[in-house]
């Protein structure tokens, strides 16, 4: 079955994604140093590496380092200013997958961070087996309607069992602060929509206030939370893509409200049986055949966690404005759009808002 399919949503963020990493002239690999803090941590490694650059971030760089002692790394390096002991994304998921080790099955091994005022950050990971299920080269999955439902339901109970995770650790560790944590995610996404506008969008002032007007008086107790969980965060197994082997992606990790984890995934998936115009804005193979729909992931969710989901809507929403907003700075990161590039963002926007509204007016997700 083919997972890959052709709308506007992936062909916009891919073709935005791979333009937007990009060095700055100055920038240099440092594989000295990269090699160095390899080996120190890991001394079985032997051997001159070889590199390889893959998809990173808008923010980043990612590259596969590789040995003929067949041990493989993945690298992260950040393309923001070097800082000295500075609160980076990349220490942050540092920080949270040494914790994470003999806690989580499926996340990856870190090996090592550096940072100093004059180097890049840089996060070095062993090389988690598995193909992603946005990766060109891998876009074809034998993925039937049944290994779709087993895929989708493996892929809650992972965010059940993260949730299900004490947060004193990460707390510990000065992962999050869980006071008032939802105002500040809303704070925070609002002043990332008011901090540059662009002309003809579809305005979210309407939904910003409901927003600010339904925030839940009572939230889930706070826990670990993933900040940005979704199926093309996910490896799977190359020869049973219905088996997860890794979650990626940690620097957003914190201490916070769960529901918000599962608002923003819920805001990603897009079902087979939702609006044409609804698949523009599907980043990810959550329409095959067996996925579980909303609903189910919501009713598995709350029988699995135990947590009230009455509030769900809000978090929906808000994950919608989050998407909207991620899909934004895509586009005003781009060195020059055009006017194709404006009117693709325009349209895109504008569905998302409208999946906000219907949601509100209907009180459901589905």
């Amino acid at each position: 079955m083919h997972v890959k399919s052709n709308n506007l949503a992936e062909e916009y963020f891919h073709v935005t994604h791979e333009r937007s990493a990009q060095p700055p002239a100055e920038w240099r690999l440092n594989l000295p140093l990269i090699d160095s803090l390899i080996k120190t941590a890991r001394s079985c490694v032997k051997g001159r590496p070889c590199v390889r650059q893959l998809l990173g971030g808008v923010s980043r760089l990612t590259y596969l380092i590789s040995y003929p002692s067949e041990h493989d790394f993945v690298v992260k390096i950040s393309l923001d200013q070097p800082q000295a002991h500075g609160d980076h994304g990349l220490r942050r998921e540092y920080v949270v997958l040494e914790q994470l080790q003999s806690l989580l099955q499926c996340s990856p091994t870190p090996v090592a961070y550096h940072d100093s005022s004059c180097e890049p950050a840089l996060l070095i990971m062993e090389r988690c087996p598995g193909q992603s299920l946005l990766d060109e080269a891998q876009n074809v999955l034998p993925l039937d309607a049944a290994g779709a439902r087993s895929l989708s339901k493996q892929f809650i109970d992972q965010l059940i069992a993260l949730h299900g995770l004490d947060p004193a650790p990460f707390l510990a560790k000065g992962i999050g602060r869980p006071n008032s944590y939802l105002m500040r995610q809303l704070e925070y996404w609002e002043k990332q929509y008011e901090s540059a506008e662009v002309k003809e969008a579809a305005s979210w002032n309407e939904v910003l206030q409901w927003l600010a007007d339904n925030i839940p008086q009572t939230t889930e107790s706070p826990t670990i939370v993933h900040n940005d969980f979704r199926l093309d965060n996910l490896l799977v197994h190359s020869d049973r893509p219905a088996e997860i082997t890794a979650i990626l992606d940690w620097e957003m990790a914190t201490v916070g409200d769960p529901l918000l984890d599962l608002g923003v995934m819920l805001a990603y998936w897009i079902e087979q049986r939702d609006p044409a115009k609804w698949q523009n804005v599907r980043w990810q193979p959550s329409h095959l055949p067996g996925m579980l729909s909303r609903q189910d992931i919501v009713e598995r969710y709350a029988q699995g966690s135990g947590r009230c989901t009455k509030s769900v809507v809000f978090y929906y929403v808000l994950g919608l404005f989050r998407k909207a907003c991620i899909t934004r700075n895509l586009y005003l990161r781009r060195e020059a759009p055009g006017e194709a590039e404006t009117r693709r963002f325009i349209f895109l926007n504008g569905i998302l808002r409208e999946m906000a509204e219907l949601s509100i007016s209907r009180g459901s997700i589905w």
